[in-house]
């Protein structure tokens, strides 16, 4: 019980700092770091993380922010959505998280293409468990990958 109050707590505490800071911000891209920095220090032993931004009439995610990678490398690639973990393990049905497990070794054998070689060089080697969740706000999805 009071493991469960103590996670709660830290929870409220992440998310009220979360709503404190954002009033300051300025640009969209440090809310989306701000975002993914509360989501990964929000779940126990999370250590990397991307958030990406689906243009729904391209079907093309950019990364926007990132925590654990080469983000100077990771803003000049992109996805098509039919490549990411959710679209794939929930086969276009974006609901619901996905967890994907040794998802160095799932995207060298389900994913080709030099986008993904960029983005596995960009950090992702390290990865054993992956994390990934649909964000809607409004009309735009943000994708949340943590590892």
């Amino acid at each position: 019980m009071f493991e469960k109050a103590k996670k709660e707590s830290n929870l409220n505490r992440i998310l009220f700092e979360l709503i404190q800071k954002s009033v300051m911000v300025t640009n969209s891209d440090d809310l989306y770091q701000m975002i993914l920095d509360s989501a990964i220090a929000s779940i126990p032993s999370a250590q990397k993380g991307c958030i990406m931004l689906l243009n729904p009439k391209t079907d093309i995610l950019r990364f926007v922010a990132a925590q654990g990678y080469d983000f100077d490398v990771l803003k000049n690639t992109y996805l098509r959505l039919d490549q990411t973990y959710l679209y794939r393990e929930s086969k276009g049905e974006i609901k619901e998280t996905v967890v994907i497990d040794d998802p160095f070794d799932y995207d060298r054998l389900n994913l080709h293409d030099d986008n993904i070689d960029t983005i596995l060089e960009a950090g992702s080697d390290a990865v054993y468990t992956t994390l990934s969740t649909p964000v809607m706000l409004g009309r735009h999805a943000l994708w949340h990958d943590q590892y």
